[in-house]
């Protein structure tokens, strides 16, 4: 998934609104020739049951819908 500005402040802000936890993309990747691949996404693992997953990505689709009016 990608997200802007900060992946790491995207990570932090879902945790604390929603209560999803997701990896700062750039915790997986190298930075390599000045590029970082992965800057700006996050990392999900759905290994829940799959109601626990189809409600964090309900609450993340709330969170993500509403940081355009909250973004602190």
């Amino acid at each position: 998934m990608y997200i802007s500005p900060n992946d790491i402040d995207f990570a932090r802000r879902l945790y604390q609104q929603q209560g999803v936890v997701a990896l700062p993309g750039r915790f997986l990747s190298r930075t390599v020739a000045g590029r970082g691949p992965g800057a700006n996404r996050a990392r999900l693992a759905l290994t829940p049951p799959l109601a626990e997953c189809v409600e964090a990505v309900q609450r993340m689709a709330e969170f993500i819908n509403n940081e355009g009016t909250n973004n602190p």
